[in-house]
């Protein structure tokens, strides 16, 4: 199962927790900002959403395919708004050390996230994260003709 919705300034894909929807999601990611012309470091785009849906598919769902992985991406005035979450327990994001071990076999996904985005926040219980990129929003949406 994979579904994207978008409208003038949103992206909503949902899919089940299966690595190869990974690929898909970043197509489609990547072909709205194209289409609104949204002017953002889209190789970072793609590393944070790449990063924050794989760990959502393997370390929240638990690759459990009956389990959904949600992203929706916002254009704001400003910034660029990701959010990915999945259907698991969560994780004591307070607890997590900043820097990362370049020799281990994972734990680098957090530190890129925050590495490329703006800014990077999660919900309380840690199944939820959002992170922010700055984009040119005077360009896009208006010259293509679907600003307001």
């Amino acid at each position: 199962m994979f579904e994207c919705r978008e409208d003038t300034r949103n992206c909503r894909i949902e899919f089940q927790a299966n690595l190869e929807k990974i690929d898909q999601a970043d197509q489609a990611l990547s072909a709205f900002l194209s289409q609104r012309d949204a002017q953002v470091d889209l190789f970072a785009i793609r590393i944070i959403l790449r990063e924050a849906a794989l760990n959502a598919v393997i370390h929240g769902n638990g690759k459990d395919k009956t389990k959904l992985v949600r992203i929706e991406c916002a254009l704001e005035d400003e910034h660029l708004v990701l959010s990915v979450s999945d259907e698991g327990r969560g994780f004591a994001w307070l607890n997590r050390p900043d820097g990362f071990d370049v020799t281990g076999d994972g734990g680098r996904g957090l530190a890129l996230m925050k590495i490329y985005a703006d800014s990077m926040s999660f919900n309380e219980s840690g199944n939820q994260i959002v992170l922010t990129k700055k984009y040119n929003a005077d360009r896009a949406l208006t010259e293509n003709g679907a600003g307001t």
